[in-house]
Order: structure tokens, then sequence, then C-alpha cells
């Protein structure tokens, strides 16, 4: 039968991460597995899939075992995407809170401070001035959301997050259905086709759906530096 792994929360899977290097007993280095579990997006981790299927026996015998292994590395790749949107949703939420309310709080007292300093000179007078000042602060901290991607990077984080949780729940329930079949009907050889054409869409979806965001990030963030240096008078 299809071994079933159970299957990794995000972030904490350690993944194969093999022996850190020591001289006299101190360990030199980093371990990889902090790296996996602390920085989801290090390159380290296509290291130890590869570790991890490398010694993959495909016999008759073990073949079902290895497929289950090869779709367990594959899921804790697309975790490892899940978890590093998460992490960045929350920075970019963050920075979109801080930037926008920033921009409220100076907007509105650059609009206000003007007209008390009408209405009452005695007391408001030498603020009035202030205003503009506080009008331009509000204007900044537009264009440092906008440029930093505050906002927009945090809606396209959420999106890029939901759309991979997606993806994992829908495979999770292709390979249910397969181990189902498998022990209704035996180790066939459109079982084992069926198993590796789930891991390999797998893989392609969740690296098109990165990929996607990858390039919309790219595109975003030359399109608002553009912006930015056309409003302060750059490359005119």
């Amino acid at each position: 039968m299809i071994a079933f792994h159970s299957f990794p929360r995000y972030g904490r899977g350690r993944i194969n991460s093999g022996v850190v290097p020591s001289f006299g007993g101190v360990k030199m280095g980093v371990d990889p597995s902090w790296l996996e579990s602390t920085f989801t997006e290090h390159p380290h981790k296509i290291a130890s899939f590869r570790e991890a299927v490398l010694n993959l026996q495909w016999d008759e015998k073990n073949c079902n075992n290895a497929l289950s292994v090869l779709f367990r590395e594959i899921d804790k790749l697309a975790e490892a995407e899940v978890s590093y949107y998460f992490r960045r949703r929350r920075t970019r939420s963050l920075l979109s809170g801080v930037f926008r309310t920033g921009a409220w709080i100076s907007g509105t007292a650059g609009a206000l401070l003007p007209l008390l300093a009408t209405a009452d000179k005695s007391w408001f007078g030498t603020w009035g001035t202030l205003g503009y000042v506080l009008l331009a602060l509000a204007a900044s901290f537009l264009a440092a959301n906008a440029l930093f991607g505050g906002t927009s990077g945090h809606a396209r984080f959420v999106s890029a997050q939901l759309t991979l949780e997606k993806l994992i729940t829908a495979k999770r329930v292709d390979w249910c259905e397969l181990a189902c079949q498998m022990e209704r009907l035996g180790n066939t050889p459109e079982i084992v086709a069926r198993g590796f054409a789930i891991v390999r869409e797998y893989s392609e979806a969740f690296y098109s759906a990165t990929l996607s965001e990858t390039a919309e990030w790219s595109r975003s963030v030359v399109e608002e530096a553009s912006k930015y240096a056309k409003s302060v008078g750059v490359g005119k």
C-alpha cells in the first residue's frame, strides 16, 4: 500500500538537514534545519529535496513507498512557500497600517491647522503654516506605501498564500484518492503513473503560482519606482 505520511505544519517541518560540520567538537557553520525553518526561501530546501529522493528505490516492492516520499517532499516545498508568504504578508500588513495611519493623521492635521489659525489667530495663528508641511508629510506616507508595496504587497501576498493553500488542499485530496484506489485495486502500472502525474502537476502548479506572484511584484516595483522618480522631478 502507499505509505501515508503526516503532513508537517507550516515552517516546522525538518527536511533531512544532514550533519553540521565540526572541528574539535565545536560545530562549525549554521545548522541547515534552522535555515529552513527560519528562512523558508533559503535554497538549501532544494538540496534537502535532492537528498530525500536521491536513494529512493523504485523496484516493485518499494515503488509505492518511494512515491509517497516523493509526494511528501514536494508537499514540503509547497508548504515552505506558504510559510514564506504568510511571513511576508504580516510585514506588509504592518507597513501598510503604519503608512496609512501616518497619512491620515498628518493629512487631517494639515487640513485643519490653517482653518483653526483663521478661526482663532490668538491660539493657532502661528500654526497655520505647519499645515503645508503636514500635507507634504501625508503625501510622503502615501508615496512610501506605494513605493515599498505596503498595501499592494499585503494584498498580493494574501492572494498568493490562499492560492497555494487551495492547491495544497486539492493535491492532498488527490493523493487520498490515489491511496484509496491502491487499497482497492492493488499495485498497477496505472496507479503508479497516476501517482507520478499528481506529483508532477503539484510541482508545476505551485511553482507557476510563485512565478506569477514574482512577476507581478517585479512589475509593481518598477512601475512605482518610475512614478516616484517622476513625482520628485528625476529623469525629466
